[in-house]
C-alpha cells in the first residue's frame, strides 16, 4: 500500500490513514455504532472495503481516521486468535460457535451438567499478556447453552 504524507505507522504494523483517503482499503476491524435507546453494533465489519459513500456516514459516526492493518507473517488478527484460543480453553463439555467480534468470543455448555474449571490454567492464561478469559466459578450447576466464560484477545 502507497502511503500518503498524512498516513503514520504504528507498532504491530498499523497504519492511520484519514477517512476520505481509505477509499479503495478494507477495514481490518469492526466500526461500531451506537444510537442510545436505538441501536448499538457494528455498522461496518472487519473486511469491508471503504467505498465513496461510505465516508461521509464514517464521519457522521465520528470516525476522522481509520487504523489498516497490515500483518506480519508472524502476526494474526484479533478476531482470528481468539478463534483459537477458545478452542483451546474449551475442555470437554465446552463448545464455542459464532463469529469473533472485537476480539471476542463466548464459550458455551455444551449439555447440561457440573461446570468443571482448571483454576490454576485459568489463572495462568490470565497471566499472559493481551489475553483474558473470564469465566463463571468451578462446580457450579449449568445449563445446555449456558455462557459459562467469555474470552478475548486484546490488540496492541
Amino acid at each position: 500500500m502507497c502511503q500518503s504524507h498524512s498516513a503514520r505507522q504504528w507498532n504491530g504494523g498499523m497504519t492511520k490513514i484519514k477517512v476520505e483517503e481509505a477509499v479503495g482499503t478494507r477495514l481490518a476491524h469492526d466500526i461500531t455504532e451506537i444510537r442510545p435507546g436505538e441501536f448499538k453494533g457494528p455498522s461496518y465489519r472487519k473486511g469491508h472495503k471503504v467505498r465513496e459513500q461510505d465516508v461521509c456516514r464514517l464521519m457522521r459516526l465520528g470516525k476522522r481516521h481509520l487504523y489498516i492493518l497490515d500483518l506480519q507473517d508472524d502476526q494474526v488478527h484479533e478476531d482470528d486468535a481468539v478463534a483459537e484460543m477458545a478452542a483451546a480453553l474449551a475442555g470437554p463439555g465446552v463448545t464455542f460457535s459464532g463469529q469473533p467480534r472485537e476480539g471476542k468470543l463466548q464459550l458455551t455448555a455444551a449439555y447440561t451438567g457440573l461446570l468443571k474449571i482448571n483454576t490454576r490454567a485459568l489463572v495462568e492464561f490470565n497471566l499472559m499478556p493481551d489475553v483474558m478469559c473470564a469465566a463463571l466459578h468451578d462446580n457450579v450447576p449449568v445449563s445446555r447453552g449456558q455462557i459459562v466464560a467469555g474470552t478475548r484477545a486484546i490488540p496492541w
